[in-house]
């Protein structure tokens, strides 16, 4: 008789109570800089006010979906650019041209930042140490819910 393999769910949250301490630290605190000249360039250059409508929630919905519809994504992108979101559009938007996760949630996390919404890149290691793989996320704070909501790009 063929053991069943449990659904990724229940794998998931199987893993996630069995590794509830990630990290033991004090807290550090954490600034967000609205005011970076080069997000007003962001903002004006690629309209994201008009793109992002209102509401905390759908504008980073409507932020993520304009990010994957115009940027290629590339596994094997090697980041040779500057990781910036001026940069990295400039090199990718609306171009065959493609980037990998990190490069994506950085032009993610920082269009959201032009928004004057708090957003950071978050880095998801693998267990296992030997294992090579990585993947990289935005997530965003939503005020009117009190939670940081991750967006898969």
């Amino acid at each position: 008789m063929q053991k069943r393999r449990p659904i990724m769910n229940q794998e998931w949250t199987r893993e996630i109570k069995e590794n509830t301490v990630f990290r033991i630290s004090g807290k550090t605190p954490v600034t967000y800089s609205f005011r970076e000249p080069e997000y007003k360039i962001l903002e004006a250059q690629y309209h994201l006010t008009e793109i992002a409508g209102t509401g905390d929630l759908e504008k980073n919905l409507h932020m993520l979906s304009w990010v994957n519809s115009h940027i290629r994504h590339k596994g094997n992108y090697d980041n040779s650019d500057t990781q910036d979101a001026l940069t990295l559009l400039g090199a990718a938007f609306d171009k065959d041209y493609g980037i990998n996760c990190l490069a994506m949630s950085i032009v993610l996390c920082e269009c959201l930042l032009a928004l004057h919404v708090r957003a950071r890149v978050m880095y998801m290691m693998p267990k296992n140490a030997e294992d090579g793989d990585n993947h990289v996320v935005a997530e965003a704070y939503i005020p009117e819910r009190n939670k940081w909501i991750m967006l898969e790009l």
